[in-house]
């Protein structure tokens, strides 16, 4: 018969529960005769041990690493042990190390794996322990798209519409494979034929969505999502690309006898030809006076002489096929028409003696030079006189130079060329 503490048992083998003694309590076996005769006949104090008692700790926050990052796991001990301890290690259900070492580096680990610690005392006692290695990766990088479609052409200078990727239309948020992962974004720039670039720094290039704001050059943009657990940002992976193509600014231009003017003087009875360029394929291009449309496509515009009055304005309009328009502007001088009076000193109007000298006098204009000439009837080519032209506004001839019926002509040329012209009879 058996006999241990609150425990007795008669037969073999004897099987009781730890918790029916105490440390220090004696094992007895007791042997009995068939008269009912009883003696000791085995005797052993027994020494209760406590198991192991640890936890798993790892050198990652969160217990996090990146695919093929090394990462230290360890059986921290919570209760002292004595002698030697043996650590078995597993990794997803496979024993990789069994040792007498409280700690295990591996790089190994690639996905979310479970490792498992099972740590023997030096009396044989057991305990053990489980906990997740979590690995972020993507599942998706989602996918972008323009919030207005239209935008993927703009003008120089435009400010777009934003890219988005929160599910709205056709775009979609990036996603983790590990339920602890949270996903992060990084927005990118290319300039045609260049390398790409982060957008910036802050929460207006780390979200979800992009406000590129106004563009010069065309430009590609692409979001590059980041899994992560704390400070462990691992996999990374671009969305498609968003191609914002700027469409090139026209420099128009209007020319006066192939020269780029941006001002010009127009006399009063002058025609002038003005010549449209810088339009390119199917742009359209549109004259205008102040406000007014005078002519469209035509790349010779002929202004009639009377049409400007000074201070208007010339405007030479080019749009393309997507609405992208510029404009030149051509300032208009109309120098005002003086009055003009051509006399004589002769005492009777316009009559002359022979032998005598006879003096030409017109009104006077600052700055202006007098070209004086006559003509007649039977003479009717006009030949100027002697002496001119003149910065003067008069004239002094010998009477002899003309016959009756002589026409004394004076043009007066001032501001840009222009000129009027008067004359008297003899």
């Amino acid at each position: 018969r058996w006999e241990l503490g609150t425990a007795s048992f008669t037969g073999s083998p004897f099987l009781v529960n730890i918790n029916d003694f105490n440390n220090g309590d004696f094992l007895r076996l007791y042997a009995a005769t068939t008269g009912g005769c009883s003696t000791t006949t085995v005797q052993q104090q027994i020494t209760k041990v406590s198991p192991p008692s640890f936890v798993i700790k790892t050198d990652k926050p969160l217990n996090a690493i990146c695919q093929g990052e090394t990462i230290t796991i360890t059986a921290s001990n919570t209760s002292a042990l004595s002698g030697t301890t043996t650590y078995s290690y597993y990794l997803g259900g496979v024993l990789i190390a069994q040792n007498n070492s409280s700690s295990i580096s591996t790089n190994t680990i690639s996905v979310d794996t479970e490792i498992r610690i099972n740590v023997e005392s030096s009396a044989g006692c057991n305990a053990e322990k489980t906990l997740t290695i979590s690995v972020p990766e993507l599942s998706s990088a989602g996918s972008i798209t323009m919030s207005v479609t239209s935008n993927s052409l703009i003008c120089e200078g435009t400010d777009p519409s934003e890219i988005i990727g929160d599910n709205r239309l056709t775009s979609r948020v990036a996603s983790a494979t590990s339920a602890l992962a949270t996903v992060t974004y990084q927005w990118f720039y290319q300039i045609d034929g260049g390398v790409f670039q982060p957008t910036g720094v802050g929460p207006a290039h780390t979200g979800e969505n992009y406000d590129p704001g106004p563009l010069n050059q065309t430009t590609i943009f692409r979001r590059k999502a980041y899994a992560r657990i704390g400070s462990s940002m691992c996999d990374e992976e671009f969305s498609n690309p968003i191609r914002m193509e700027v469409e090139t600014q026209r420099n128009p231009e209007i020319k006066v006898g192939g020269i780029p003017i941006t001002a010009i003087t127009v006399c009063q009875d002058e025609d002038v030809t003005f010549t449209a360029d810088g339009f390119v394929g199917t742009d359209s291009y549109t004259w205008y006076i102040g406000s007014s449309v005078v002519a469209t496509q035509t790349v010779n515009f002929q202004v009639a002489s009377g049409t400007f009055s000074s201070g208007d304005n010339l405007k030479l309009v080019i749009e393309t096929a997507s609405g992208c328009a510029t404009e030149t502007i051509v300032a208009v001088t109309v120098p005002p028409v003086p009055t003009l009076n051509l006399t004589s000193n002769a005492p009777v109007a316009h009559v002359i003696c022979v032998d005598e000298n006879i003096t030409f006098s017109v009104d006077e204009i600052v700055g202006a030079q007098y070209f004086w000439s006559k003509y007649s009837t039977a003479v009717p080519t006009l030949n100027p006189l002697a002496g001119s032209p003149t910065m003067s506004n008069s004239i002094t001839l010998s009477t002899n130079s003309f016959t009756d019926g002589d026409i004394i002509t004076v043009t007066v040329s001032y501001t840009a060329g222009c000129s009027v012209t008067d004359s008297l009879t003899l």
